[in-house]
């Protein structure tokens, strides 16, 4: 699976500027084009109505995606010395995710939802948290000189999880179910295209100069 994984990547194959450039503006576009292709289709598929709440769901969980990114990857990818560990900059994301995902729930409890529109908004904060931990692996593709890694990650995952959004609402019209299997191709993307190509010792930081306690040094 490991080697498949790699094969898709091109972890094997020595990168070019061109391949560089292709697949890192392949996988940017196709990322900025999923919220208005999969609202276009949704809203098409089952109506204005669930077409509005997903529309919704995505800006709210867009936003509180701020708070889960923090900005993070620019700090790991210029990070060049490797003054601080891999999993330093996964655990912070970690806890910046978590975080996201607690406010999200605090402003939904103020808000007079429907349990429908809450479930999309938290589906929806779910599959944002995954993209920013995906991030983490793909800035150290990025730092390593393989930004056409990073490209390729986020095409093929943006790629496969758009269409099973669009695939099972398609076939069950069930928004939810849709969102639920949306999820699960995504974490299955992280984990086979990210997390078993980034055990590659030349792919990740393992042994940095400083521990955890960078987050004082960094943010203050």
């Amino acid at each position: 699976m490991q080697s498949l994984a790699k094969k898709i990547m091109g972890a094997e194959k020595r990168n070019t500027a061109k391949d560089n450039y292709f697949w890192f503006s392949l996988g940017s576009g196709t990322f900025a084009m999923f919220s208005l292709i999969s609202t276009i289709f949704l809203t098409r598929l089952s109506g204005e109505l669930i077409g509005g709440m997903f529309s919704i769901g995505l800006s709210i969980s867009q936003m509180m995606s701020k708070i889960g990114s923090l900005e993070i990857r620019t700090y790991q990818v210029t990070d060049t010395k490797n003054e601080y560990k891999f999993t330093d900059y996964f655990t912070l994301r970690g806890i910046m995710c978590l975080l996201d995902f607690i406010i999200a729930g605090i402003y939904i409890y103020f808000q007079q939802y429907t349990m429908e529109k809450v479930y999309i908004i938290l589906l929806l904060c779910v599959f944002k948290n995954v993209e920013a931990i995906a991030d983490i692996f793909e800035g150290n593709f990025q730092k390593n000189g393989r930004v056409d890694m990073a490209g390729r990650s986020m095409c093929y995952r943006t790629l496969g999880c758009m269409a099973t959004l669009l695939g099972v609402q398609y076939l069950c019209r069930n928004i939810l179910l849709s969102l639920a299997m949306m999820n699960i191709v995504a974490v299955t993307c992280v984990v086979l295209l990210n997390v078993s190509v980034v055990k590659e010792k030349k792919f990740v930081c393992i042994e940095g100069k400083k521990s955890f306690h960078y987050l004082q040094s960094v943010y203050h």
